[in-house]
């Protein structure tokens, strides 16, 4: 059975050709700069001759996760779907925050911090689905808790193996010194991310503050954390205040100029920075590709409203 959706609150076509054609436009110009990211990304992961290997592959892994956040919001505000955009691009900036803490200064114990960080979070993935361990027991108590857990199949696993291919990495000396600093910091029963060993900072606020990006952050964890928690509903509920109940649709390209201005800095900061700091060589060609590309409609849309909504 097949079933129609209400076109007021599920609109199966934009309807509007100047709003398609930019968000046509937008899109392009994120896929454009995407590209551009794969070339650098290609560029940094096949060198294994100047950069360090740590950062290398760290690097890499931040930039190809960069990109498939950017591929999202290009298919998304294609689409008209802008608001959904936001919780990727919360995802993309976190991506691009790390970017910069990683090559500002002491990219190599950083990068190993990252590395570390995750294979420990591997282990304790792999002792959670493990039932006969203190963490696995622990997670199984949890879901059996959870409404939704007669619907679940609960099964587990044995986790030694895993444990003891991590703990073996783990105890090589060159990353014994960071394990230390996690087992430390737990020690201390604080919160530790990657990015705080070694005096870093504490949390994601603090951290976008020591790259420069404090103003980014509370765009998106203040101004945009009310959409990402949805908190902010009601909104939705009555947009004119005149008083009248009413529903705004899905798919609403208000907020599309917006997220692809957010999408296109924090991409192309994030290129720029990996270029100025592994390849300054290709600095210009950088230059090049901006200024052909992106300078003149980059321009255009911060002084010009290109999608006007009457609601």
């Amino acid at each position: 059975m097949k079933i129609e959706p209400i076109d007021e609150i599920i609109p199966l076509t934009i309807g509007n050709v100047h709003i398609e054609n930019n968000l046509n436009l937008f899109s392009l110009l994120i896929e454009d700069v995407k590209n551009f990211g794969s070339i650098i990304i290609g560029k940094i992961f096949n060198d294994d001759k100047r950069i360090n290997e740590y950062v290398r592959s760290v690097v890499s892994c931040l930039l190809r996760q960069l990109i498939e956040y950017m591929d999202a919001i290009a298919i998304l505000i294609k689409k008209s779907s802008s608001d959904p955009c936001i919780l990727i691009l919360r995802g993309l900036f976190e991506n691009h925050i790390y970017l910069k803490f990683v090559l500002r200064e002491k990219s190599e114990e950083r990068a190993k911090a990252y590395y570390v960080s995750h294979l420990l979070t591997k282990k304790r993935n792999a002792e959670e689905h493990d039932f006969s361990t203190n963490l696995g027991r622990e997670l199984k108590n949890k879901i059996e808790k959870d409404d939704i857990s007669k619907y679940l199949s609960l099964t587990t696993q044995n986790c030694q193996s895993e444990v003891d291919k991590i703990d073996k990495i783990l105890q090589k000396p060159k990353y014994q010194y960071i394990k230390n600093e996690f087992d430390k910091r737990k020690m201390e029963r604080k919160k530790t991310h990657w990015y705080s060993l070694f005096n870093g900072p504490t949390n994601l606020e603090l951290l976008s503050n020591s790259v420069g990006c404090l103003g980014r952050y509370n765009i998106l964890y203040r101004y945009f954390s009310k959409y990402a928690h949805s908190e902010n509903q009601l909104d939705n509920i009555d947009p004119q205040g005149a008083g009248m109940a009413g529903l705004v649709q899905i798919r609403n390209p208000e907020q599309a100029q917006q997220i692809t201005q957010l999408t296109l800095t924090y991409g192309l900061d994030s290129f720029r920075i990996a270029i100025e700091t592994l390849f300054p060589s290709l600095l210009n060609y950088y230059k090049q590709f901006y200024k052909e590309n992106i300078e003149h409609l980059s321009s255009e849309m911060r002084n010009k409203n290109l999608i006007q909504v009457i609601r």
